[in-house]
């Protein structure tokens, strides 16, 4: 702890010799005033996880659309860094799982997303996983047309900015989850200064500080992010009930927490929300993953959740719908 206490030193000393000094501008004074749930709305959100996934291959442009189409307010999308640091859209640290890279790379020792070059990766099969697979179940119940599941094969490997120019196409939202990775310590501290300062640039480009959400359970990250660009919405990762959210959020510096949908099985859990209602101006609570519908309205029911996380954003949006 105390090691990355330093290393977040070195980071801002780095950072503010690196970027320009308009990417900076936190006040003197310290945290930067900005509510961070703005451009989210106050109203309970739909998000989308990894776009809707149980009916299109996840973290595709084609998993974006379908949830946008299923009634969504957002999408969430994970994001790594390749290995000539171009930012993509991908979920596991490897790259088997939802691609066709042992195919076509069979020689390659290692597929992690970081060992290939962006140019290596849009060459892979993204989709037809998918179609082959049915993770969900949902194209054996005939859920899924089968024009959508050949347009599914091919579907390429996206890069943050396709994916961020389609959510602003959409005049839509995104949150994005930096994914943590398992490496040597010093590696991880150069690997999250150029995501997040990759990132930044590209929200920036895009003029989208408004439309997305920065999150990550890697939460030093998070501080990092806030002295790259303090105008960026922030969140926190949590995998299990927080003691003192409260704290938590505090020290981090964020407005907003992503809260594993289990921490709501116990009357403690919920309560410790209500803490975040009365501590943090503009909070947000969004709870992942939720997909069966029992579940869904039991969770429209805790007052302190602002949003949902789902595979299935059409069911959520009838849950939601179903509350008036």
């Amino acid at each position: 702890m105390e090691r990355r206490k330093v290393v977040l030193v070195l980071v801002i000393f780095v950072v503010s010799v690196l970027l320009p000094a308009s990417t900076l501008g936190a006040e003197e004074t310290g945290r930067n005033p900005r509510k961070e749930s703005e451009g989210f709305g106050s109203n309970m959100m739909n998000i989308a996880h990894r776009g809707a996934r149980s009916i299109a291959p996840e973290n595709t442009l084609i998993a974006a659309r379908k949830a946008y189409d299923a009634g969504a307010d957002a999408w969430e999308f994970d994001v790594q860094l390749t290995g000539d640091d171009q930012v993509v859209v991908m979920h596991d640290d490897t790259l088997e799982r939802t691609t066709n890279v042992q195919n076509l790379f069979p020689d390659r020792v290692s597929y992690e997303v970081r060992e290939f070059t962006l140019k290596e990766i849009k060459r892979l099969d993204a989709g037809s996983w998918f179609v082959e697979e049915d993770p969900f179940g949902e194209i054996g119940k005939g859920n899924v047309p089968e024009a959508a599941l050949e347009s599914y094969r091919g579907e390429r490997v996206p890069t943050l900015k396709e994916a961020l120019q389609l959510t602003k196409d959409l005049e839509w939202k995104a949150n994005i989850e930096v994914k943590s990775i398992e490496a040597p310590a010093i590696f991880v501290d150069r690997y999250m200064v150029i995501i997040l300062s990759r990132v930044s640039e590209l929200v920036e480009e895009l003029e989208m500080e408004r439309d997305v959400l920065i999150s990550s359970f890697d939460h030093m990250a998070i501080r990092i992010l806030e002295e790259i660009n303090p105008e960026l919405p922030r969140a926190i990762l949590a995998n299990e009930p927080l003691a003192d959210p409260v704290g938590h959020m505090k020290k981090n510096g964020v407005r907003t927490l992503n809260l594993i949908a289990s921490a709501l099985e116990t009357e403690k859990g919920v309560s410790n929300l209500e803490s975040i209602d009365k501590a943090i101006p503009g909070y947000r609570v969004f709870v992942w993953t939720i997909n069966e519908l029992a579940e869904m309205q039991r969770a429209l029911e805790v007052p302190y959740i602002t949003g949902i996380m789902t595979d299935y954003p059409g069911r959520l949006r009838e849950a939601i719908a179903g509350r008036g």
